[in-house]
């Protein structure tokens, strides 16, 4: 089990990544055979959302959203899109 750090990371954002599997048994006929989908990674973030740590990653959007609500009601965490501010 790994233990998280919630200091100085008060923030809770879910970024979405397009990924694509490979399919090793199509290797010979079409070796860039894949399949697309999307993943959504929820992520702890400093104040000014310049420092994240992935905690979770998941391939469906509606799993997320159960996330975040079971983690803002749960923990002193706030979700808020990402939005990084480096000149502060």
């Amino acid at each position: 089990m790994t233990k998280i750090n919630l200091i100085d990371k008060p923030k809770l954002s879910v970024l979405k990544f397009k990924k694509v599997q490979k399919f090793a048994f199509f290797s010979a006929a079409r070796p860039d055979l894949g399949s697309g989908f999307n993943s959504y990674e929820i992520n702890i973030l400093n104040k000014n959302h310049t420092k994240r740590e992935a905690i979770l990653v998941l391939k469906k959007e509606e799993n997320s959203k159960k996330v975040i609500e079971f983690l803002t009601a749960n923990f002193s965490l706030v979700h808020e899109t990402y939005s990084p501010k480096f000149y502060t």
